[in-house]
């Protein structure tokens, strides 16, 4: 009898749904997705539907469903920290997410309109194990190391397991307040941007600077660090206490005041960045070393939002303490949805794995279908043509060679916080105008943000040395010296000029320490693996810049509206809907 399971994740932040069919993964989205409110963390009711309705099934078609956090061992942890800090507004914010949770069974009556039936179980797993669980059973490897690093679940923020075939047992874990997801967001705080939204920016920023703090933060913000076993000194941190993280002896201890949003940068933000980025990459790499000593595994799983530094991860491959690495795209909240039902799936009713990566590029959500993008569009008559594959991939590859920003919208949304090609805004990476162009123009946001290279697997090896699959747009490496073309070292108050300089032949993709995110693409994801082809064909590099098909602080396109909406309201040239072609 077939079994459908479904994960849900909500009320921190990041929410979304994933349902399993007899152990295989049919559809997964997060709620900000449908509600355009960014890291959306409300309960996913349109992330539960999405995946009902993609399954063909309705609600009490589904055998099990499993949140992804353990509820009562979480409000432990924020009892604890209302006994210390006395604080009655987190008490009553806290009891609300609480009996939310707990409630769960209330939430999907009052939305869905339906009594849970006798058959029908609601389940609750521990946050990690969730996290785990998403990294592990998605893989190829039929055994890994799993750690996983995140701000905090219940209690723990860091865990070290093992996966063998389909069963996880976590071996290790480090608890609240130990949390390295907690520090690297304090800093981000700290510098300006928005916890649990703007960890991108604050390691996108560390190129610029210089880790010139860090001693300074590794002497006083942490105890002691060996065997990857680190604990955080509290006297700098508010973490139960206060929405900004941080208190005034940070302050004094960093010797200036916190940025505001609208601040410009100056310098010793940059320096700051680069220097908790360098201390966080080290406490990184020492879990990393610990982790191989006591599971004596060759492969490595990785999952929680700490997963989705990719300069970190790009250092964990090149120290090979691991032969294989295995990063779960939606690392964050989000992912656990999928985790926790997978978890399910192969513990209650054993199904066996395929040892294969079953994250299907991560296009899990909903799909572009062409009938409809040919209704919509000549219901609201907008001109476009609508070619054939070869044809539109040959017509991409022209526009992108002469200059021109590409907004894709087709086939299934990525899970996760990256696009991977099918909600992407493409360009021509030789161009190096593309990156400030594409940010200030298209993005709106801002200019310092580097941009990922979408490219095939022997350009990753030409121009990066690097021969290890990266499919998810999760590792940085640099590139290799030969390819480096020398530049101004010193950035002066004109940031745009500084940018501007041509750094390597794919630019636009080059980073100011010469580093790039790299996205290779494998030919199980055809239509970009053709249109890179192509392009190679043409211009004898297959590496185009691949960006998020949204603007500053919005999520990713999910729709055939929400696309012709960012097409027209930005500087993007063309809109590919489907196999549709929309000029402006």
């Amino acid at each position: 009898m077939t079994k459908y399971i479904l994960g849900i994740s909500a009320f921190y932040h990041d929410s979304a749904a994933s349902i399993i069919k007899d152990g295989m993964i049919i559809a997964a989205a997060q709620e900000e997705r449908f509600t355009r409110i960014k890291n959306d963390k409300s309960f996913p009711v349109n992330s539960i539907l999405f995946c009902i309705n993609y399954a063909k099934i309705n609600l009490m078609q589904v055998k099990d469903i499993i949140f992804y956090d353990n509820s009562i061992n979480s409000w432990e942890r924020v009892v604890h920290n209302i006994s210390i800090f006395d604080i009655f507004d987190l008490y009553k914010i806290s009891k609300d997410t609480f009996n939310k949770k707990v409630l769960l069974h209330k939430y999907l009556q009052k939305f869905f309109k339906y009594k849970i039936s006798n058959e029908q179980k609601i389940y609750f797993l521990d946050h990690h194990l969730s996290h785990a669980s998403s990294a592990f059973y998605p893989s190829p490897f039929k055994q890994s190391c799993i750690i996983t690093i995140d701000g905090v679940g219940e209690w723990a923020t860091t865990t070290i397991g093992i996966g063998k075939g389909s069963k996880i047992k976590l071996l290790k874990k480090l608890d609240f307040p130990n949390s390295l997801g907690l520090i690297y967001s304090a800093f981000t705080s700290y510098c300006g941007f928005e916890v649990n939204s703007g960890e991108y920016k604050l390691m996108g920023l560390a190129p610029y600077g210089k880790p010139i703090y860090f001693n300074m933060l590794k002497n006083n913000i942490l105890k002691k660090s060996f065997d990857g076993v680190y604990e955080i000194n509290e006297f700098y941190f508010s973490f139960g206490k206060k929405k900004r993280m941080f208190n005034k002896n940070l302050i004094s201890l960093i010797g200036f005041q916190p940025r505001k949003s609208s601040d410009d940068l100056n310098q010793k933000f940059l320096n700051l960045a680069a220097s908790i980025q360098k201390l966080i990459e080290e406490l990184i790499l020492d879990i990393c070393k610990y982790a191989k000593k006591i599971t004596k595994q060759n492969n490595l799983c990785l999952a929680g939002g700490v997963a989705l530094n990719c300069v970190a991860n790009g250092l964990i491959v090149e120290s090979k303490i691991f032969n294989n690495i295995w990063i779960q795209p939606a690392a964050g909240d989000a992912g656990g949805s999928l985790g926790s039902a997978l978890y399910l799936s192969y513990n209650k009713y054993l199904n066996k794995r395929k040892y294969f990566d079953s994250m299907q590029n991560s296009f899990l959500g909903n799909n572009i279908n062409n009938k409809d993008v040919k209704r919509y569009l000549d219901e609201k008559g907008i001109n476009y043509e609508l070619l054939n594959n070869n044809s539109l991939i040959k017509f991409i590859s022209k526009e992108i060679q002469s200059n021109k920003i590409i907004g894709v919208c087709r086939g299934r949304m990525e899970f996760g916080p990256r696009a991977l090609g099918n909600r992407s805004i493409l360009a021509d990476a030789r161009n190096v105008r593309a990156q400030t162009h594409i940010n200030l123009k298209v993005k709106f946001r801002e200019s310092f943000r580097p941009f990922a290279a979408i490219l095939l697997k022997d350009d990753a090896k030409k121009y990066f040395g690097f021969v290890k699959r990266s499919p998810y747009m999760l590792i940085v490496t640099k590139l290799i010296e030969k390819y480096r073309l020398k530049v101004s070292k010193k950035l002066n108050k004109n940031l745009i000029n500084y940018l501007q300089q041509k750094r390597s032949e794919i630019s636009a993709v080059t980073h100011v320490d010469y580093s790039t995110r790299l996205q290779i693409v494998e030919k199980n994801n055809r239509f970009i693996f053709d249109l890179l082809k192509d392009y190679k064909k043409n211009t004898g590099v297959g590496v185009l810049v691949n960006t998020s098909f949204n603007v500053k602080d919005e999520p990713i396109v999910s729709d055939i509206f929400d696309a012709l909406n960012c097409f027209y309201n930005t500087e993007i040239d063309i809109l590919v809907l489907g196999n549709a072609v929309i000029k402006k």
